[in-house]
């Protein structure tokens, strides 16, 4: 049940959201100042990428397993992996490199808002310099072998970039990766370029996840890779992380936003709001149906992101992989150099999980790179249930009786 609290900060965010990509009229003083202006800043947050990753320890290296051999498990509902050194060190540094020359600054920017931007390309092919293009080969052979459907359906590759903020929140609103009309897509692999340690933001965050498992035992503790100092943490911002996310919203309301916003066809959190701008230069905002779910969800997601950030030890850029709420609330999956994470779209019955619903949180520092790889079902098996199901089992990777991945 969402409270009065939680739908007026949703509004709150879905408004703040729509203005701040309101640009001036074109043809203005004020239009040309802010053109210019998010110019310069585009600039200076390309500058420290263009040459070469910024100086640090290099976290990413591939052992030569197979990727099927490194995969960690964070989630069991829904089904979130993760796979160490996914990428290279020098492979992320090129991906990045690729795209802070060929990336260009979204449209739109409002100088009242300064964060919530991301910069998106499509990397599917054309890539200037024939290494370049073997680095895309590399990556789709890689993912292909994750998958275990090389050859079966199309691979989209989505390079990102994600400006540095520094007000705390969701860069775009929660959804599902079957939104804008994307209803062929079964998985996604998302890999993470650079690393944002957890004090900077920046994680992957499933609200609807869950620390336990179906059985009702405790997962063990995915922290593979703790953070040096880690036993510094401040357990006063832990404690007051987990007052709030226990007071904001536990784990079967969260479950069950996610299951009526999926019940309902909505696939993100935006479709859930109206949102005009009148004549006077009012605005006007109202919850449609599933908007109650909405802010139930996000109230989830920026319960778990509010609570890796107050527990985050600071001063090192050594990152965990994952994180969950206090209340076992929602899973917050940190980036970290090479490191890529699989998850599903479609249930293994076919149609949307509705646990899979997701966003990335806002990134200070020097911001957040990813590429995005969406892997869509064969043509010949799009529109049959039967063969629908049948590729999903086929396909989606999970444990068996004893712990082993199958």
């Amino acid at each position: 049940m969402a409270t009065q609290d939680m739908v007026m900060s949703f509004l709150d965010q879905q408004v703040r959201s729509k203005l701040q990509v309101r640009p001036p009229e074109d043809g203005t003083a004020e239009a040309e100042a802010a053109e210019a202006e998010w110019a310069a800043r585009w600039k200076t947050w390309m500058h420290p990428w263009r040459c070469g990753a910024p100086a640090a320890s290099p976290t990413a290296s591939c052992d030569g397993r197979p990727v099927r051999e490194r995969l960690l498990l964070l989630s069991e509902s829904p089904l979130v992996w993760a796979i160490p050194g996914f990428c290279s060190h020098e492979e992320c540094v090129r991906l990045i490199q690729l795209g802070a020359r060929g990336l260009q600054p979204p449209p739109g920017w409002s100088p009242e808002w300064r964060g919530r931007q991301v910069a998106k390309t499509t990397v599917a092919g054309g890539a200037s310099k024939e290494e370049e293009e073997r680095l895309l080969a590399t990556l789709r052979e890689r993912v292909h072998s994750l998958l275990g459907s090389p050859g079966e359906g199309s691979l989209g590759l989505q390079l990102s970039f994600n400006a540095p903020e520094e007000e705390a929140g969701l860069t775009i609103g929660l959804h599902t990766d079957l939104n804008n009309g994307a209803e062929s897509r079964w998985a996604t692999v998302l890999l993470y370029l650079n690393t944002v340690p957890p004090h900077e933001g920046g994680a992957t965050v499933f609200p609807a996840a869950s620390a336990v498992t179906a059985a009702g035992t405790a997962l063990e503790p995915p922290l593979k890779r703790p953070c040096s100092g880690a036993a510094e943490q401040s357990e006063t911002a832990e404690g007051a992380a987990a007052e709030q996310s226990e007071a904001v919203v536990d784990a079967s309301a969260a479950r069950a936003a996610a299951e009526e916003l999926s019940a309902l066809g909505v696939t993100s959190t935006s479709d859930a709001v109206s949102f005009a701008v009148e004549e006077d230069g009012e605005v006007s905002v109202e919850c449609l149906e599933g908007g109650g779910a909405a802010a139930v969800l996000t109230a989830a997601a920026q319960a778990a992101a509010a609570s890796a950030l107050a527990a985050a030890p600071r001063g090192s850029r050594r990152g965990v992989l994952s994180s969950h709420g206090p209340s076992g609330v929602g899973l917050c999956v940190h980036p970290s150099e090479g490191c890529a994470i699989l998850f599903y779209s479609q249930s293994g019955g076919g149609g949307v999980d509705p646990l899979s619903w997701h966003g990335g949180a806002a990134a200070a520092g020097l911001g957040k790179w990813t590429v995005q790889c969406f892997a869509t079902l064969p043509e010949s098996v799009r529109g049959d249930e039967a063969r629908t199901r049948a590729f999903l089992s086929a396909h989606r990777i999970g444990r068996d009786g004893d712990g082993d991945v199958t």
